[in-house]
């Protein structure tokens, strides 16, 4: 476009980018003074230069302010005099927080750090804590109750979040789980604990009508008999998840409301309540929905202390299971010897019957006889660690144990520990060796694939459960391996090899 035009017809230019040059050329015209065109001609190129210079150089202050607003948003722990929110400040516990850069920079803007993403305010907002209080209100949580509950409990402890993603019972093999349980130290200490609150048991057991042993076992597992209560406040501990592990919020948001709760209705202060890093709390580790409904008074000093009282905690304990399903008088389960051409299909829920019918079929005891008490009752073959491990038939007492935690590993562990308190034999078949467990990445490659090859899983989110068992039992019968519904690395190896097919 010539300068006669554009200084003729300012608004020439066809499109946004050529009109604001029209504007300005024609604005530049206007303060040239008169003389020769090609006067006029140098004196508009110095005008275009130097507002080019000066919106360059605006440019660079606008980076620069950008730039020192991002340092100071990326790295406040950097700094000798700040720490971590939530991070424990003995010199020890300080160097283990020292992250690289990159880690303190995404854990600031919100990042995922791992495989969850961290709340980059790193404390309760406004709308969070405005909202609980409307539901605590509405469960008949006192102001004065609730503002107690929050007093220095408002920033988030960025540690739970790690430990949420790492638990135990699903990174070990279940072998190494029951291994890690077991102790010849544990069985001691519970056989001294079994003695000490003989009568608290005897008590216990005729009120609910829970094996003592088998309390004696969670009580064992979870807090190795009160030593390891936890320490943690609940409600940061629940407010940090609630806030922080979107996919479990609406959880955690009512652990919290429930906790409240309780700290109401039993008249307890709220900085009392203190314990796991997942709110669990007490001798044996009651979730505060699970303490609210089942929580029991048992010495009768007008508390259900679960923190001070083994009476209140064990009670608690085998109130929950009976409401769970456990049926007096019957064994958690016994361990198998299975026949040699056994169809591992059988190893599930639907296939459960009576202990007569599991004779006819050759599955034997590992050592004794199979308990004779049977009327009403129906038996389940679990395989915990696939057709390479131990095998048991397990009554509905094993369900109520999965209710206390939903892991395989557990609800075995617990088994096994009651037996040897009561002077039962050990497990008496090898754990598999050699295999590790699958990773949560694993877990959902193997889902991803096995939907891939037209199985439902129930959905891909790296939890095995009863769907995505059954997906692999079908899998493993289509390709004539044995049907256990086990996901050892060994299968999935195998089921990448067919998506590669």
């Amino acid at each position: 476009m010539s300068e006669q035009r554009l200084r003729d017809n300012p608004t020439a230019a066809s499109g946004p980018g050529q009109m604001a040059v029209g504007k300005i050329a024609v604005s530049a015209d206007m303060a040239i003074p008169p003389g020769t065109p090609s006067e006029r001609r140098h004196t508009v190129s110095l005008w275009l230069y130097l507002i080019g210079a000066v919106a360059f150089l605006f440019g660079c202050y606008l980076l620069f302010l950008e730039d020192t607003a991002q340092t100071r948003l990326t790295l406040p722990s950097l700094s000798p005099r700040t720490e971590l929110p939530g991070a424990d400040t003995r010199p020890a516990a300080r160097a283990e927080v020292r992250a690289p850069v990159a880690q303190i920079a995404a854990a600031a803007s919100g990042i995922a750090v791992g495989a969850v993403a961290v709340d980059p305010r790193r404390t309760l907002t406004t709308e969070f804590l405005e909202g609980l209080w409307h539901d605590a209100e509405l469960a008949g949580v006192r102001r004065q109750t609730f503002d107690r509950a929050f007093q220095g409990n408002t920033n988030l402890d960025l540690d739970i979040v790690a430990l949420n993603a790492n638990q135990p019972e699903f990174d070990r093999t279940v072998g190494d789980y029951v291994g890690m349980i077991v102790t010849p130290e544990r069985i001691a200490v519970g056989r001294a604990r079994l003695e000490q609150h003989a009568g608290i048991l005897e008590a216990i057991e005729k009120r609910y009508g829970v094996d003592r042993h088998v309390l004696l076992a969670i009580w064992g597992i979870e807090t190795n008999f009160g030593l390891a209560k936890g320490d943690r406040s609940v409600i940061r501990s629940l407010a940090t998840l609630a806030s922080a592990e979107p996919r479990r919020a609406a959880f955690w948001r009512g652990e919290l409301v429930a906790a409240l709760m309780f700290a109401e209705q039993e008249k307890i202060a709220p900085e009392r309540l203190v314990g796991s890093w997942a709110g669990a709390m007490g001798h044996t580790q009651f979730m505060p929905s699970t303490l609210l409904k089942h929580g029991v008074d048992f010495d009768g000093d007008g508390v259900r202390d679960v923190w001070a009282s083994v009476p209140d905690a064990l009670a608690s304990a085998a109130h929950y299971l009976q409401a769970s399903g456990w049926m007096a008088g019957r064994a958690w389960g016994r361990e198998v010897v299975l026949p040699a051409d056994f169809d591992y299909l059988m190893a599930t829920p639907a296939a459960s019957r009576s202990l007569t019918a599991w004779r006819v079929l050759g599955v034997r005891p590992q050592t004794g006889v199979l308990p004779t008490i049977e009327e009403g009752t129906t038996w389940q073959l679990v395989v915990p660690s696939g057709a390479g491990g131990p095998a048991f038939l397990v009554s509905p007492n094993f369900d109520a144990l999965l209710s206390y935690n939903r892991a395989y590993s557990y609800a075995v562990a617990v088994g096994a520990l009651a037996d040897r308190l009561a002077g039962n034999p050990s497990i008496q078949a090898a754990w598999p060796k050699g295999e590790p467990p699958l990773s949560r990445d694993q877990r959902i490659e193997l889902q991803e694939i096995l939907v891939s090859l037209g199985f439902d899983t129930g959905g891909v989110d790296g939890v095995l459960g009863m769907k995505s068992r059954e997906a692999i039992r079908n899998f493993q019968k289509g390709k004539r391996l044995p049907a256990d519904g086990y996901p050892s690395s060994s299968l999935l190896t195998r089921i990448r090899s067919e998506r590669r097919l």
